[in-house]
């Protein structure tokens, strides 16, 4: 039987597919296994990574060391490869959670707004000073803390405890008012509907208008200043000279009137022009809007796409299909990709990214408006859907709000405080928290403690329980003892087991490395009756067993008792 070394430089300089199906046929199972406990019994999904290691293998081929332990390399191979797609899916599920939530939001949240709108400003009249100018920056202005403190002559922490506050108080003069609501539902109502944008024009209307009053108003003031500046002398002469001659002033001053007079029809007539420009403006703009946003895919990208798709459901079907197919779905991916998310609209997002990290103030409200315009969309498209097309529509309507949470999280990594402070004003917002959660948790991942900080206390920052246990799994996959106890206090707790599959898989790697609080976590959650639950449980507890666990293999021995 030839070796695994000599079938690859077959298959690498012949293209031999008898000797690359020969090699899939001998590793399948192992690749199929190791997926299979890495994606905690998801058969499906287990399919999808030995697919992609196997693509891989063939791509790569060529390059690999002619010593190279194939069976170690493929191993290392679909480690990887299943936690790219866990990762994936991960965020899928997460985007179609926070789509449900956001349509109950939209349709409970509108009678709320309207009954905070013609209260709001009457309220915030209510507070001192202080308070009330904390509020316009923050969720108005929607400035970051740091800038709210350096306004009011403080810090960081004493404007979010001053912010905190004063939300509150605003929210007990509603309650007075008959509106009854919760703190964070009154700071993301004022933050996504207290500001609206201002028509296009209206700045140089308000300029030029502005200006030209106070030129007018000017001008009287100094004749005014010089009038009392005159001595008696000059008075008197003057005086004289208007006794003289009464009819020379009122000619005068009828001149004035008249010149005033035309500049003011000519500055109002330039106002006119200057709003039917901007309706015009606004006109076109819409219309190019509308003209850009009807483009779609032609028919034969289309054809090319469904051709695609058929090509990898039979590659899926069929895990020892050859080598040329791979090749085609490998190269029809990349358009695919390409083609689902375009080159414009991913800009779009790393443009709003990049203004977000570089302290553009107005940045994050765009990036919100991105996502409601994301969201709506998904909602609409999705509900006819099964998950592989929903998977589908979901990478290509949110790429370019992930790609803008990536250049974030990228500045972050490195320390760029503009682009954590944009995270932590996300966390308000229903359209952006999940993709702040997701962020903070590679964050954490990463050794970022006020990442951390932020995730184990869920409750502060008014974060759903759910995104945060998904959220805390980088940490932990990385060795975080406080992550790690956070999701074993999540498996401790019997009202919190609909979160025991996530806090199951946040914690295997731990257990892998034989950290005692993740596999005593995983011997509690052991005992519940819920399959799969208890299949996230024993992949964990097998990953710890094979360690030599002394604990993991007890338990696993107890749950295969009869």
């Amino acid at each position: 039987m030839l070796e695994d070394q000599q079938l690859l430089r077959r298959y690498a300089s012949d293209g031999s597919e008898a000797a690359f199906g020969e090699l899939v046929a001998r590793h399948v199972n192992l690749v199929y296994s190791v997926a299979l406990r890495r994606a905690g019994g998801d058969t499906h999904l287990a399919q999808d990574v030995a697919q992609l290691v196997f693509t891989d293998l063939a791509r790569k081929a060529r390059s690999l060391p002619e010593n190279v332990v194939l069976a170690g390399w493929l191993h290392r191979a679909t480690r990887f490869a299943a936690a790219q797609l866990i990762r994936t899916e991960r965020r899928r599920q997460l985007r179609e959670q926070e789509a449900v939530t956001m349509n109950s939001i939209q349709s409970d949240s509108a009678p709320d707004w309207e009954q905070i709108r013609p209260l709001l400003d009457g309220a915030l009249d209510e507070l001192n000073r202080e308070d009330r100018d904390a509020l316009v920056l923050r969720f108005m202005e929607q400035r970051s803390l740091a800038e709210v403190g350096h306004a009011l002559g403080t810090n960081e922490d004493t404007a979010r405890k001053r912010i905190s506050r004063a939300l509150e108080k605003l929210r007990a003069q509603l309650i007075r008012r008959g509106v009854t609501t919760t703190a964070a539902a009154l700071s993301a109502a004022i933050s996504v509907n207290a500001v609206q944008v201002a028509p296009v024009g209206l700045v140089a209307t308000l300029t030029s208008a502005s200006l030209a009053t106070a030129a007018a108003g000017t001008a009287t003031t100094l004749t005014v200043l010089k009038f009392m500046a005159m001595t008696k002398l000059q008075l008197g002469i003057i005086s004289a000279i208007v006794v003289a001659s009464v009819a020379t002033p009122l000619v005068i001053r009828h001149q004035a009137q008249f010149k005033l007079r035309e500049k003011d029809e000519a500055l109002q007539h330039q106002s006119k022009q200057m709003v039917q420009l901007t309706v015009e403006n606004e006109r076109l703009s819409n219309q190019l809007a509308q003209v850009t946003g009807a483009q779609s895919l032609v028919a034969d990208q289309l054809n090319e796409l469904l051709r695609l798709r058929a090509e990898m459901g039979a590659l899926r079907r069929n895990p020892t299909a050859s080598v040329r197919a791979v090749g085609t779905v490998q190269g029809r991916s990349k358009q695919a990709t390409s083609e689902d998310a375009s080159s414009e609209e991913m800009d779009v997002g790393r443009r709003l990214g990049l203004a977000i990290v570089q302290g553009d103030p107005t940045a994050l409200a765009g990036l919100t408006t991105m996502a409601k315009t994301e969201f709506q969309t998904f909602a609409t498209n999705s509900a006819k859907l099964d998950d592989t097309q929903r998977s589908e529509l979901s990478s290509q309507t949110f790429a370019p709000l992930f790609a803008a949470f990536d250049v974030i999280n990228e500045a972050a990594l490195k320390g760029n405080q503009n682009a954590f402070d944009a995270l932590s004003r996300a966390l308000q917002i229903p359209e952006l928290k999940g993709h702040a959660t997701e962020t903070l948790g590679l964050l954490a991942g990463n050794g970022n403690e006020n990442a951390l900080e932020i995730l184990l206390a869920p409750e502060k920052y008014g974060l759903l329980l759910s995104g945060t246990v998904g959220a805390l799994r980088q940490a932990a996959d990385h060795g975080n003892q406080r992550a790690i106890e956070a999701l074993a206090a999540v498996a401790a707790n019997e009202k919190q087991w609909p979160l025991w599959m996530m806090a199951a898989q946040g914690l295997q790697s731990s257990a892998e490395s034989g950290n005692p609080t993740a596999i005593d976590a995983l011997v509690a959650m052991s005992a519940s009756t819920n399959q799969t639950i208890r299949a996230t449980v024993i992949a964990g507890l097998r990953l710890a067993a094979a360690n030599q666990n002394p604990k993991a293999v007890a338990a696993l021995r107890q749950m295969s008792a009869p």
